[in-house]
């Protein structure tokens, strides 16, 4: 069995009701994040072809990158703000983190964010450039999206 197999996605909320992706591996938590992109980007460092996704009203085996983001959203019942989060998650599911566009100054450093929280074994992609000057305070940053492992 692959990891990919395994490999869930679930919505909860934080205290200030902003919706939070959850995924696990099984019943084992990986990362939990208000931001869609580590989100991406976790999967991205894994190298899974598929996560499934939990909702109230099931299960259902969804490709990544994400392909059908608008029918699924509505179908599986989830909140406005859950299908916006799923949209903008299945956005950056089409990006290359570890060799970004010119112009995305971001996504390496959403790939080196979820490298550093990851069990090693796990990840099979890794960002090919060493961390950029100043990266302790970006990474200090973008743990304030991250609830899980806890920062």
């Amino acid at each position: 069995m692959q990891t990919q197999d395994l490999l869930y996605l679930d919505f909860s909320r934080n205290a200030a009701g902003a919706v939070i992706g959850n995924l696990t591996l099984g019943d084992e938590p990986l990362l939990s994040t208000s931001h869609p992109a580590t989100l991406a980007a976790a999967v991205y460092a894994m190298g899974a072809s598929a996560i499934t996704m939990k909702t109230a009203d099931g299960e259902c085996k969804i490709p990544f990158p994400l392909t059908y983001v608008t029918v699924f959203g509505r179908e599986a019942n989830l909140a406005e703000d859950e299908i916006v989060f799923l949209r903008a998650f299945g956005t950056f599911s089409h990006i290359a983190f570890d060799a970004p566009e010119d112009f995305d100054i971001y996504s390496e450093d959403h790939l080196r964010a979820t490298v550093e929280h990851l069990p090693r074994q796990l990840v099979v992609i890794r960002p090919k450039t060493p961390e950029p000057k100043g990266w302790a305070k970006i990474f200090k940053a973008k743990n304030s999206f991250i609830y899980y492992p806890f920062c």
